[in-house]
């Protein structure tokens, strides 16, 4: 098993051990807010399609280690820390995980080679997270401001078209947005996340604006950059 942040498996039963345990376990809502189920992170295999993706693997890795120059291609796409197996398994993706979901195998998941991958990902931290010492456990964001000052590079939108949109960007990579719960959150809060952008739809206007703040729920000190498709751009500062 190898590939920053994937886990692999090598044989079908393993696969199929993860998989009845997954649809065991159902929906599930994590120590931090996040709810989610464990099998919609796995891909769905055949048995004979897995095993004879794994049998082709096999005879691809002894070439691997016969020509350097297969492995390099074949590194490209696995990661370059990749490297086959040297008794000649073949493996395939089991997920490839976020944060806040591996946190949670770690604390709940009872199969012993996913907690030997995860071992391996959270080599200096896994003891924390599996005692709930970490940095994420710790965290408690700071207080919530609805005060803001605009920075005009341009202008606040004054167009109250309802086809605008104005696109809010944190600055600071530490927050980050997520498309499905529809909010924001700092990177130590263990939440989902996919984006550094929420689009707010028009029409826009200072009133409207200064909710969308307040229900963001940034602390001060908080910058965000704002442009719309009508060429507003300016920026805002979180204030106490």
């Amino acid at each position: 098993m190898a590939g920053i942040d994937k886990t692999y498996v090598t044989c079908w039963e393993d696969y199929v051990e993860v998989r009845n345990w997954a649809l065991q376990v159902g929906t599930v809502k994590d120590d931090f807010g996040n709810v989610f189920s464990p099998i919609d992170w796995l891909p769905e295999y055949e048995e004979t399609e897995f095993r004879e993706s794994i049998k082709e693997q096999c005879e691809r890795y002894k070439v691997y280690y016969s020509d350097p120059t297969h492995l390099k291609e074949a590194k490209k796409v696995m990661g370059n820390d990749w490297e086959p197996d040297p008794n000649g398994k073949g493996e395939l993706m089991l997920w490839n995980t976020p944060i806040y979901f591996d946190v949670w195998l770690i604390r709940y998941c009872p199969i012993e080679f996913i907690q030997e991958r995860l071992k391996q990902q959270y080599v200096n931290s896994y003891i924390e997270l599996k005692e709930r010492h970490s940095e994420y456990d710790h965290y408690v964001r700071p207080a919530v401001s609805s005060h803001f000052k605009i920075l005009p590079l341009s202008s606040f939108p004054r167009i109250r078209q309802r086809d605008l949109r104005l696109h809010v960007q944190v600055e600071d990579t530490d927050w980050r947005y997520s498309d499905e719960t529809r909010e924001w959150h700092h990177w130590l809060e263990c939440r989902e996340g996919n984006t550094n952008t929420e689009t707010i739809k028009g029409p826009i206007t200072r009133r409207k604006f200064k909710r969308y703040i307040k229900k963001c729920g940034f602390p001060a000190g908080v910058r965000l950059r704002c442009y719309s498709n009508y060429g507003h751009f300016f920026k805002v500062v979180i204030k106490r």
